[in-house]
């Protein structure tokens, strides 16, 4: 609900190794909070490099200084630079992100998109079942605007409380154009 944008290889950061040589980073994601809801508007923007936790571990002396460069960018941002091990984002989030990425790409059917986003101003509070109940009688049209749904909630065109598993069931609703200023 606090997250507005996840966004993979966000950004690429140069700096200087111990030896002076010049070197890039590409830390994994960029995570933006919704600037029209509290606590979200008071949350700095999270920039995050995800590890296995041996990996972290086993390498920490040679990470550790694009590490650092890291947090000294995200901070002239006012952004927070954190290392995330697997143990730390084995929850729904990371479900519900690996269940959407691939509805990311799926080919644009604008009037479907359109459809489901009118109805689901119109409801105000809905659910996907909802939703797609509202905007097609029979089951056939229901499931072929199902992947349709997934990608307007891959893209944040309808929000979804993402550190909550999705189901048929959860809340969701329209966003709002500019909520991220």
């Amino acid at each position: 609900m606090n997250v507005y944008q996840v966004e993979t290889q966000p950004v690429v950061i140069e700096y200087l190794d111990d030896r002076g040589q010049a070197r890039t980073y590409t830390p994994d994601v960029l995570v933006r909070y919704r600037r029209d809801v509290l606590p979200a508007r008071d949350m700095p923007h999270l920039l995050v490099e995800v590890k296995y936790r041996d990996e972290y571990r086993g390498r920490f002396h040679e990470l550790r200084q694009r590490f650092k460069a890291a947090r000294a960018f995200a901070r002239e941002l006012g952004w927070v630079f954190r290392v995330l091990t697997d143990r730390e984002i084995r929850t729904p989030y990371l479900d519900n992100a690996r269940f959407l990425r691939p509805y990311r790409e799926i080919g644009a059917a604008p009037q479907i998109e359109l459809t489901l986003l009118e109805a689901l101003q119109c409801l105000d509070n809905a659910s996907p079942a909802m939703l797609l109940a509202t905007v097609a009688r029979d089951d056939q049209t229901q499931a072929s605007y199902l992947p349709h749904l997934w990608k307007l909630v891959a893209n944040f065109d309808v929000g979804v409380d993402l550190t909550q598993p999705l189901t048929m069931y959860c809340r969701i609703w329209r966003q709002v154009e500019g909520a991220t200023q």
